[in-house]
């Protein structure tokens, strides 16, 4: 009894080839989905097989299957294998083919060679179960599509409102998407602009508050000494922030001023002409009273995060910095009783990265 079809049909649904020593060997090649213009049938795709009478070396795959199969010893699987070879060889010769079952045909051509025709429903495939053929007649190259049909492929994009033409009377639509849309993108630009510019009251008057972050850093170019050029967002009011101006900007005042002052004498020699910020401030004059001036390291930031950098600030050998809840959570370093000094010190601070984004603040005693 000859039982190597089995063998190989099982062992070809893992692999892609079987050598059957002193015969040949089995190799699976997939054929992909195709159109057969003549029957008008799309095909599925499957597996087939073919025969090289070259492979001949013992791999062990099949003599291992027969191992597993009949419980035999591995040398006693292959002297099995031979033995099926030299009859199935044998009925070749007698009737010049030899069916494997679900596999194919072995035969010998007019020279004598051994060829193999494949069964022409494939191998054994489970990927490809319940794949089967579907006819799709070809439509004529010259006949015409419906103009109804062209209506229907050139179909208007929606529109938010529009009126519709039913039975001679005229309505008005409106499209719910387009309303849940624009519902979306309002939410989105109100909540961007909240964020971005913030409404703070002080004392009973509402005043705009300034952005308490770095969000405007990135879009004001640096200059070459590597300070950043700040620009002044500042409220009126207390409590509203201002942004210090630069090393340039402030010589610069110094220099107007100072050539507006050259018509007259001073009055005393030792006068020196006050510094005005870019909000009109006097920056040498004191603050408010029961007010002082403060750096703000960082706002609107979580209690825990403001503790913990304060820590740091004050590990660092600064002492004078506090956390304030007054509003958003603020750190705050430093007590100045004037602009100028606060302004000073913050200059001095530049280059340091935890100041980058601070800014001066009027606090409240």
């Amino acid at each position: 009894m000859i039982r190597l079809a089995r063998h190989i049909e099982i062992l070809l649904l893992g692999n892609e080839c079987v050598i059957v020593p002193n015969l040949g060997g089995f190799v699976a090649h997939r054929v992909v989905a195709r159109y057969d213009g003549d029957e008008e049938l799309f095909l599925p795709p499957y597996r087939t097989l073919g025969f090289n009478p070259m492979l001949k070396m013992n791999d062990s795959l099949l003599a291992q299957s027969y191992v597993e199969a009949y419980d035999l010893s591995y040398p006693e699987a292959v002297s099995a294998i031979e033995d099926e070879v030299r009859e199935m060889l044998r009925i070749m010769g007698n009737t010049g083919s030899y069916e494997l079952e679900n596999l194919g045909r072995l035969f010998y051509d007019h020279d004598g060679k051994m060829n193999f025709e494949p069964c022409e429903a494939g191998i054994l495939t489970p990927q490809f179960y319940a794949f089967s053929s579907f006819e799709m007649p070809l439509l004529p190259a010259d006949k015409e599509v419906p103009a109804t049909v062209e209506a229907e492929v050139a179909e208007e994009k929606p529109r938010a409102i529009y009126i519709a033409k039913e039975g001679g009377r005229r309505t008005l639509n409106i499209s719910l998407k387009a309303v849940r849309n624009t519902a979306v993108a309002a939410v989105v630009v109100a909540t961007v602009g909240l964020i971005a510019f913030p409404i703070a009251h002080r004392h009973g008057a509402m005043t705009t508050g300034n952005i308490e972050s770095g969000f405007y850093e990135m879009l004001i170019p640096h200059s070459s000494d590597g300070q950043t050029k700040t620009a002044a967002f500042s409220a009126r009011g207390t409590g509203s922030k201002t942004a210090a101006p630069t090393n340039a900007e402030t010589t610069a005042a110094k220099t107007d001023q100072a050539q507006a002052s050259e018509p007259t004498a001073p009055e005393k020699s030792g006068e020196t002409a006050a510094t005005a910020s870019d909000d009109g401030t006097d920056a040498t004059a004191p603050a408010s009273a029961g007010s002082h001036w403060s750096i703000v390291v960082c706002s609107h930031v979580p209690r825990a995060n403001a503790e913990a950098l304060a820590a740091k600030l004050r590990k660092e050998g600064r002492s004078d910095v506090i956390v304030s809840t007054t509003g958003a959570v603020k750190v705050l370093y430093g007590h100045f009783k004037t602009k100028d000094e606060a302004h000073k010190r913050l200059n001095d601070l530049v280059g340091d990265d935890t100041f980058k984004d601070s800014w001066l603040l009027e606090v409240k005693e």
